[in-house]
């Protein structure tokens, strides 16, 4: 290990267009989840990416500014 401590939850913003950022989010799932992380997106992520709760994936997630 680098001597980092590795992200536990954090919360994913995006721009308006998700069909350019779809291919990206995807990967930042599949990294999250191998690493055992947790990502939080807010109401307007959640339906801007047509998301659904699941392992490591929290939707409507309020603000959190310790996040």
């Amino acid at each position: 290990m680098n001597g980092r401590r590795p992200v536990r939850v954090a919360t994913v913003f995006t721009h308006r267009r998700a069909s350019e950022t779809s291919a990206a989010l995807l990967l930042l799932r599949e990294v999250a989840e191998r690493h055992g992380s947790v990502l939080r997106f807010s109401a307007e992520e959640t339906s801007k990416h047509e998301l659904q709760p699941g392992p490591g994936i929290v939707v409507d997630a309020p603000f959190d500014r310790n996040v």
